[in-house]
């Protein structure tokens, strides 16, 4: 389970409103602390889970990255859900909605893998990665939208962020995101559509 997350909003605009997170333990499964945070429109705001966390999955190891993200604007470029390692060395494991297409992509090690179904502004979706045995499947609003295999990672366990870039100062969430969950298993296409359905989330 990850731990030590905090709010970093460098515009000190908190009393606002803006950069606001609260966090609960998911109940098993190794399941990350669900996550509500309100990035403001200009962005600047994101939940850092500390330089480095051992509890995160490495290498090529299965895992599961899910949020509820309601993007404000899709003219900002990319803008990360969340995600941790290196950019640099090849080390990541990110989701991030990309440029103006609402297309949800993850990049890691150069495995840049990218749904087919577009998320609008204004609008909750429920968007969920999967690894395991190197295949890559991603789920949207509950439903298998694609899938590959073949993937080889080499993840790192640093810099896990919410709400923007992992190892740059940019790339961030312009709108909503909830309910954040990182396991280190893949979950179920049947577990994806039974937390879609629930709305919360982080049942498992």
């Amino acid at each position: 389970m990850i731990s030590g997350c905090y709010v970093k909003d460098p515009s000190s605009l908190r009393s606002s409103g803006h950069g606001a997170g609260a966090f609960a333990p998911a109940p098993n499964y190794n399941a990350a602390y669900g996550v509500s945070v309100q990035t403001q429109p200009t962005g600047y705001s994101y939940i850092n889970c500390g330089a480095t966390n051992n509890s995160l999955q490495t290498a090529n190891g299965d895992r599961t990255i899910a949020a509820w993200v309601k993007p404000s604007t899709l003219s900002a470029g990319n803008m990360t859900i969340a995600g941790w390692g290196n950019d640099s060395g090849g080390l990541l494991s990110e989701i991030m909605i990309l440029g103006t297409t609402g297309r949800i992509q993850f990049h890691g090690n150069g495995a840049d893998i990218t749904s087919t179904t577009s998320i609008v502004i204004n609008t909750w979706s429920y968007v969920v990665y999967t690894l395991t045995g190197g295949t890559v499947r991603f789920y949207i609003n509950g439903s298998l939208d694609a899938t590959t295999g073949s993937v080889t990672l080499n993840t790192s366990t640093v810099n896990c962020k919410i709400g923007r870039q992992p190892d740059f100062n940019g790339q961030y969430f312009r709108g909503l995101i909830e309910q954040v969950g990182i396991w280190s298993r893949a979950l179920s296409q049947s577990e994806v559509t039974t937390l879609y359905s629930s709305g919360t989330g982080l049942s498992y």
